[in-house]
């Protein structure tokens, strides 16, 4: 039992012995100093895009509409007109000539110039203010007792018989200094001008004239003449071309009316009739 124990402790105390021989031989290890980290990786440069020209696209086109057609008219046949019931003729009145000897505003004479009007209307009685109106208008160049020539030869009226059955005329002699301000003097002198250039009247001449003609003061209207265009047509037709002398109710101290215009009046053929 001794034996036994003795021998465990030798065995113990050699090992312990070899323990302690190893671990003074060996040395300590030193401190492991971190390594350090790698460098980053250098990120390789991007090289920036080349900006490229792109073509300007075009822009869109809208699709081409058919034109529109035109309104061609339907054409219905009628019965055609009796040349008798047609080819009643055409009525005329022109100024042969007209003289003033004194104009209604004389207290502005001398040296004021008067600018005479003749104004016919046409109109259907109780219709509408259709603005058939004819304007003639002379320069504002005369003085009392001169002859207004340039107004010799104008045509007052000039229309088929057929187109006037039921219609009133009247036309005034007036003058125009007075009737509206200076400025429409010169209207009235462009349209006479723009009736004797143009083959036709143009609507600015009709809407001055009309207005001309609704703007005419009474005191400034020298005579008004209203005759009956059924009695003018008949007359004519029966003794040729018929002639007026159409005085003012004012006169002058010897007796002589301050002005005086005398008219033609016939029934000329009209065109296309035999």
């Amino acid at each position: 039992m001794a034996t036994t124990l003795f021998r465990s402790s030798a065995a113990a105390l050699a090992l312990l012995t070899a323990l302690l021989t190893g671990c003074a031989a060996t040395p300590p290890k030193a401190a492991s100093t971190p390594s350090p980290a790698p460098p980053p990786a250098p990120v390789p440069a991007t090289e920036e895009p080349t900006p490229t020209l792109e073509p300007t696209p075009e822009p869109t086109k809208k699709p081409k509409s058919e034109p529109r057609p035109l309104p061609v008219a339907r054409v219905e046949a009628l019965p055609p007109l009796d040349h008798d019931a047609i080819c009643e003729g055409q009525l005329v009145i022109e100024i042969e000539s007209l003289l003033v000897r004194k104009y209604p505003r004389a207290a502005l004479t001398p040296p004021f110039r008067f600018l005479p009007i003749v104004v016919a209307e046409l109109s259907l009685p109780g219709g509408p203010d259709e603005g058939d109106v004819t304007l003639l208008a002379a320069p504002q160049v005369y003085k009392a007792g001169d002859r207004v020539r340039i107004l010799e030869g104008r045509t007052v009226l000039d229309r088929p018989v057929r187109r006037l059955h039921g219609l009133r005329f009247e036309m005034h002699l007036a003058e125009n200094h007075t009737t509206v301000t200076p400025g429409w003097m010169s209207f009235a002198t462009l349209a006479s001008q723009a009736a004797k250039a143009l083959p036709g009247p143009t609507s600015d001449v009709i809407g001055i004239a009309a207005t001309i003609a609704r703007k005419l003061d009474h005191d400034d209207i020298m005579l008004t003449w209203t005759p009956a265009l059924d009695d003018l047509v008949k007359f004519a037709r029966q003794r040729g071309t018929l002639r007026y002398r159409l005085l003012t109710p004012a006169v002058l101290p010897d007796g002589v009316a301050a002005a005086e215009l005398e008219l033609l009046v016939r029934v000329d053929r009209e065109a296309g009739c035999p």
